[in-house]
């Protein structure tokens, strides 16, 4: 674990520019704790430009919003001093309320006295009404004459019994279905920011703001991405006469003839053993890289492949968290890296990787969405044939 200084400018969910303290295991994992802690999530840190510079830091630009964050690791004394000096910044204290003087309520007015009623007038009595006249008696009514007994109606014959239903035949039961074949799951997609703990968060937020420039410097570079997405979308139609070789290795040189390149290689995802093997690659020492597997998650390609992210890195061989291994061992220099994922429908099958940019240092924006486009028509692919 290590501590990183994190500029998140303004933008998505704030409205100032913030700089937290973070202990996390990269600096990647530390820009997603950042954006989580101030509840700016969302789509920030998809398919971004990184460029490493001269004083190890690391600045991120993200095209889409045109944010630019800027992360350098610091050590674990500075980051104590920076958490104190958070601490110890005054907070300015809350203004009273002035309390405005009320006026005093006026005297309530006397109520005039009632006047005395006059007595009441005594009633004259009632007279007294005449006793009421006997009524005359009612005669008395002549009895009712018998009435004849109806004749008893004759007794309803007997209904003849409906004759008993065959019973039902027995319907033959439904053969059972086979059960659906288990769909294999994807690669375990498990965030580098969630390879350790983040154990500490000290907010700075008091700290002096970035005045320099950060960022990376526009260079345009004649490379018209419509033009080219044009010229390959016809042909990526005809990956589905091809088998999972052919595919594989089509897309590797398409890729390579439409951007300019030293290597490339396209790595998938083995979900048994856990790790990333290379199906394919291109350049100086291609038979020795097509022999080395990765684990999962493991340098930029790995973190790729794991949070489906496309990046363009420039003077990767500056940034200490580079995954060397491959390097080394073949002897061949990495100086700039494009990483592009195999993603569709949420299944991230592997990665498109570049290395070395011809004739510049770095890979741009418009390049990085040519191999996008690549790496998703691929994925597609790959998934009718499951």
């Amino acid at each position: 674990m290590a501590f990183f200084e994190v500029f998140i400018p303004a933008g998505g969910t704030t409205s100032v520019n913030v700089t937290l303290t973070i202990e996390a295991p990269s600096w990647i994992a530390a820009l997603k704790s950042g954006l989580q802690k101030i509840g700016d999530q969302g789509n920030t840190i998809k398919n971004i430009m990184v460029d490493i510079k001269e004083d190890k830091s690391i600045h991120v630009s993200h095209p889409k919003s045109g944010r630019v964050f800027k992360i350098k690791e610091i050590s674990a004394e500075e980051a104590a001093k920076k958490g104190e000096q958070a601490q110890a910044a005054p907070k300015p204290a809350p203004k009273p309320e002035a309390k405005v003087p009320t006026a005093p309520e006026p005297a309530p007015k006397p109520q005039p006295k009632p006047e005395p009623k006059p007595a009441p007038k005594p009633q004259p009595k009632p007279e007294p009404k005449p006793a009421p006249k006997p009524q005359p008696k009612p005669e008395p009514k002549p009895a009712p004459k018998p009435q004849p007994k109806p004749e008893p109606k004759p007794a309803p014959k007997p209904q003849p019994k409906p004759e008993p239903k065959p019973a039902p035949k027995p319907q033959p039961k439904p053969e059972p279905k086979p059960a659906p074949k288990p769909q294999p799951k994807p690669a375990p997609v498990q965030s580098e920011a969630n390879q350790g703990k983040i154990t500490r968060e000290i907010t700075t937020t008091n700290l002096p703001e970035i005045t320099e420039k950060i960022g990376r410097d526009e260079k345009y570079e004649e490379f018209n991405a419509e033009e080219v997405l044009a010229e390959v979308f016809e042909k990526v139609m005809d990956l589905y006469l091809m088998s999972r070789e052919e595919a594989i290795d089509f897309i590797m040189d398409l890729t390579l003839d439409k951007v300019k390149a030293e290597a490339g290689s396209i790595v998938i995802a083995d979900i048994n053993a856990g790790d990333m093997y290379f199906a394919t690659a291109r350049g100086p020492v291609a038979e020795q890289v097509v022999k080395f597997r990765m684990p999962m998650g493991q340098g930029i390609v790995g973190f790729s492949v794991q949070e489906g992210v496309g990046l363009a890195v420039s003077e990767v061989n500056k940034d200490p968290r580079f995954f060397k291994d491959i390097s080394d061992k073949t002897g061949f220099e990495t100086r700039s890296l494009l990483c592009a994922p195999l993603e569709t429908q949420g299944r991230c099958f592997g990665a498109i990787e570049l290395v070395n940019k011809t004739g510049s240092d770095r890979f741009s924006q418009q390049e990085l969405n040519v191999v996008l486009f690549l790496g998703a028509k691929l994925a597609e692919y790959m998934l009718s044939i499951e």
